[in-house]
C-alpha cells in the first residue's frame, strides 16, 4: 500500500526513481518520511530476480496378451516413467533474498530426477462344466 518511488524535500513523489525500502522512506536530508517495514521495493524484486526451470519427461508402456487355450488368458503390462527437473534462481543484492544474505547476490540450482515403473500381470480363467456350472477366476499381481 506504499508508493515505490522516492520523494523530494517537500514529500512529492519522484515517479521513476525507485526507493529500495519504501517502508523506510527518507527525505533527501535523511529524515524519515515513513518508518514502518523493511520489505524491499517490489519493482526492484521483479527487475533483479530471475528464475528458469527446465523439465523433461518421458512415459511409455508395453502390453502383451497370450491365450494358450480358449478358457485362459494371460496379460502383462509394463509402464515406466522418467522425469528430470532443473530449477535455477538468481537474486541480486537489491531483492529480499539479497537482504537476507547481508546485501549480496545469491544464486542456486536445484536438480531432481525421478524414475518409476509399474508391472501388472493378470490371469483370467473361465470354464463351463456341463451346461450349468460356470467357473471363473481372476488373478492379479501388481508391482511398482
Amino acid at each position: 500500500m506504499m508508493s515505490p518511488w522516492a520523494v523530494d524535500a517537500n514529500g512529492n513523489e519522484l515517479v521513476g526513481t525507485k526507493f529500495f525500502l519504501p517502508g523506510k522512506l527518507k527525505y533527501p536530508n535523511g529524515a524519515w518520511a515513513i518508518n514502518k517495514t523493511s520489505t524491499p521495493n517490489p519493482l526492484s524484486e521483479i527487475a533483479n530476480s530471475y528464475q528458469t526451470e527446465k523439465i523433461w519427461q518421458a512415459l511409455g508402456n508395453i502390453f502383451f496378451q497370450y491365450q494358450p487355450a480358449k478358457w485362459i488368458s494371460l496379460k502383462t503390462t509394463f509402464s515406466t516413467g522418467f522425469s528430470t527437473n532443473q530449477l535455477g534462481i538468481s537474486n541480486s543484492a537489491e531483492t529480499n533474498a539479497g537482504v537476507l544474505v547481508n546485501n549480496k547476490n545469491s544464486a542456486s540450482i536445484t536438480k531432481s530426477d525421478n524414475f518409476n515403473y509399474t508391472w501388472d500381470n493378470q490371469i483370467d480363467m473361465k470354464h463351463t462344466f456341463g451346461e450349468s456350472h460356470d467357473f471363473s477366476l481372476l488373478l492379479l499381481q501388481s508391482m511398482f
